[in-house]
């Protein structure tokens, strides 16, 4: 009947129209995606893509910086045991002394086989901040000036930034970071640590522009 028929092509352009609606929806977030992905990538490059040290470069010792605890507050966690596992393989290839920074130092020697490998424990420090200040007191003390640090590549920028401004100068060393850079996971977290550390490294430009602030306790490695 022709009201049937009236039905039918009404209930067919309600379709085509909710199908039109979400395919342009679909291409929103699909632009959108595309938009955050290359502007994640172009940050990647400009702040955080860190080049491997070649040849001599005249450190004279590596430091590796603690990544926080597991929630328990008593285990270091996958980001301090990947540093560590980076900073004793450049030790040993190197046969310079490790400094191991950090509140969670003496648990992520504990948790790793050390061997017979060189180390010192630097275990007051709470925050970035207070890694370079405590460190650099003690490289003054054994006339040691130039140094690898080692931690995960979108925490280097303000780590040897701040080890600038107490006197010591850094050469990066990326560590991995304690998951697959193909798993579902690593662009989530590899977001928000690129947002966070540029935020942090902003901050702590007009931080520490005029006043010495370490002593705020907050873990933010």
């Amino acid at each position: 009947s022709i009201r049937r028929q009236r039905q039918m092509c009404i209930r067919d352009s309600v379709s085509s129209m909710i199908l039109w609606g979400l395919s342009m929806w679909i291409r929103r977030i699909a632009v959108f995606t595309a938009l955050i992905l290359a502007v994640a990538w172009l940050t990647h490059e400009l702040f955080f893509a860190v080049r491997e040290p070649v040849g001599k470069t005249g450190a004279q010792a590596v430091v590796v910086l603690g990544g926080g605890f597991k929630a328990e507050k008593q285990t270091p966690n996958s980001y301090s045991i990947s540093r560590l596992e980076r900073a004793l393989l450049l030790t040993r290839s190197s046969g310079l002394p490790l400094i191991i920074s950090g509140a969670e130092a003496g648990a992520m020697a504990a948790s790793v086989d050390m061997g017979q490998v060189d180390y010192t424990l630097e275990s007051g420090s709470q925050n970035t901040c207070q890694n370079a200040r405590n460190t650099a007191a003690y490289l003054r003390g054994q006339e040691i000036k130039r140094v690898y640090v080692v931690s995960d590549r979108y925490h280097l920028p303000r780590a040897v930034a701040l080890f600038d401004r107490y006197g010591i100068q850094a050469i990066p060393v990326s560590a991995d970071l304690p998951y697959s850079r193909f798993s579902l996971r690593a662009l989530p977290v590899r977001l928000y640590r690129m947002g966070y550390e540029l935020a942090a490294l902003t901050r702590d430009q007009l931080r520490y522009r005029t006043t010495d602030q370490c002593n705020a306790s907050r873990h933010d490695s």
